[in-house]
């Protein structure tokens, strides 16, 4: 027997939401998981003939949705597809093209950490990476704190040359590309870092008293966008999901098998969020937000863009 389902392109994705409603939505999302009434699985994965086939899956209780996204690495790129399902009565409702989403989702978070974690008076902003994620991490930012300097370090000089010029055009304010010698002398009130880096790209000489971190690269054990060393001295150490965080956050791994981390000091974003006194604590000492990229974040995003092309009128009717 076959039923309608909607279909909403990358296209559309970009139409429909933004990073205002991707923030709220986060911490809709955050909120409902420190209240039990979100459940999320683990990113798994397995191997391919040409990558990596990963799966990851949550359930939203009082909103009667559930969600996974699944997405194959493979030579030409990497495919990310969202199953949105409605858990009352009409099972599978949506199929979303989701490399947009994740995107978004993905400097969203960034953004709701550093509107708890960071200085409410904090406008002097740090980037390492200038690929595409940068371009969303970069945005969250702006959008939670009055931001009045931003400074790009990455490796390639024309890559972070331009991506200044792209993002001060965009959001107009002041972007100076720097080379690695001269970034590390800045007083970052917020440093995010967004690569695929195997070597730590966060040095224990980018570190103040009252710096918040955000490494948002890195989702592998082979990984490691922070050094150890950041680890060992940084005032308080927050995970997306501890649980994930146990699994994929390579640097974490690494610091607790050297001894200069331990798991029981670390907490989870979605409690400091629904305990709001709790995030004053960590306001004016160093924090580091380890952003892993949670199943439920990507239903969250899912169940606002569904509602809204719906509101709208976008997205296909297929059969399947």
């Amino acid at each position: 027997m076959s039923k309608e389902v909607l279909f909403i392109s990358e296209s559309e994705v970009s139409k429909i939401t933004n990073m205002r409603t991707a923030i709220d939505c986060m911490e809709d999302a955050f909120i409902a998981f420190a209240k039990g009434e979100i459940f999320n699985y683990p990113r798994y994965r397995l191997p391919t003939s040409h990558g990596q086939y990963n799966f990851m899956s949550a359930s939203w209780i009082t909103k009667g949705y559930a969600a996974n996204k699944s997405y194959v690495s493979h030579k030409n790129g990497i495919d990310f597809n969202v199953m949105l399902y409605d858990t009352t009565h009409r099972g599978l409702i949506a199929i979303i093209e989701a490399n947009i989403l994740g995107q978004i989702r993905t400097g969203a978070v960034s953004g709701l950490a550093s509107k708890y974690l960071s200085k409410t008076n904090s406008d002097v902003f740090g980037i390492v990476g200038s690929g595409y994620q940068a371009e969303t991490q970069f945005e969250a930012i702006i959008n939670i704190r009055d931001i009045n300097e931003v400074f790009v370090y990455s490796r390639k000089k024309t890559n972070r040359e331009n991506f200044a010029l792209k993002m001060a055009e965009k959001f107009n304010v002041s972007v100076v590309p720097l080379d690695y010698d001269n970034f590390i002398k800045i007083n970052f009130d917020i440093l995010t870092s967004v690569t695929n880096s195997p070597k730590p790209v966060i040095t224990k000489e980018m570190i103040n008293s009252s710096i918040h971190i955000n490494a948002a690269g890195n989702n592998s054990w082979m990984k490691s966008e922070v050094e150890i060393d950041v680890i060992d001295k940084i005032d308080k150490i927050i995970c997306d999901e501890i649980s994930q965080a146990k699994i994929e956050s390579g640097e974490l791994l690494r610091a607790q098998e050297q001894g200069a981390f331990s798991w029981e000091t670390a907490s989870g974003l979605s409690e400091i969020i629904h305990n709001k006194k709790l995030s004053k604590n960590y306001q004016n000492i160093s924090t580091l937000f380890e952003s892993q990229g949670l199943a439920m974040e990507d239903l969250a995003m899912a169940v606002s863009i569904y509602n809204l092309a719906i509101e709208n009128n976008y997205g296909k009717i297929v059969k399947t």
